[in-house]
This record gives structure tokens, C-alpha cells and sequence, in this order.
């Protein structure tokens, strides 16, 4: 395993691993940007648990299952948002 490159380096396989690694991480990118331009905003934990999910099952983020919240959470979330955007 070679931590830079985050690689399989040996085995007969390493090459059909390493392109399965990297499908899986385009994936997960993929599925995170879309819960950001859908929902705008920053996953919760449970939330990217099921992006992971998705991904490593090979679905579609159709709908995200979610506590309600009370206006101290939204306010939160906002202001979190608002800080990451100003930096």
C-alpha cells in the first residue's frame, strides 16, 4: 500500500483494485457535490453515511432522511455556512 498515492502496490490484482478505488472515490465525490448543490448546504453525519452508502451501492441520492430541526440547528448550520463562504 503506498500511503501518498493511497495505491495498492503489489499483487496480481493491484491493478483492477486500484481502478475500483478510484471509481468508488469519484463516487463519493461525485455524491457529496450533489447533496451540496441540492441541498446547499453541509452534510450532517447521518447524511454522509448515506451518501456513502449511495455510492458504495452505486445509487442516486434521491431523498435524505432527516430529523426536523429546531430554528437553533438552522441558525447553526447558517452560520457555519457563512463562515466557510467568508474564508
Amino acid at each position: 500500500w503506498d500511503l501518498d498515492s493511497k495505491t495498492v502496490t503489489s499483487g496480481g490484482d493491484k491493478r483492477e483494485i486500484n481502478q475500483k478505488l478510484a471509481k468508488f472515490k469519484i463516487s463519493i465525490v461525485d455524491a457529496h457535490k450533489n447533496f451540496n448543490e441540492h441541498y446547499n448546504r453541509v452534510p450532517t453525519k447521518e447524511e454522509l453515511k448515506a451518501v456513502v452508502g449511495n455510492a458504495v451501492e452505486g445509487k442516486e441520492l434521491n431523498k435524505v432522511q432527516k430529523n426536523k430541526k429546531s430554528f437553533d440547528d438552522v441558525f447553526q448550520e447558517f452560520m457555519k455556512v457563512t463562515e466557510l463562504k467568508i474564508m
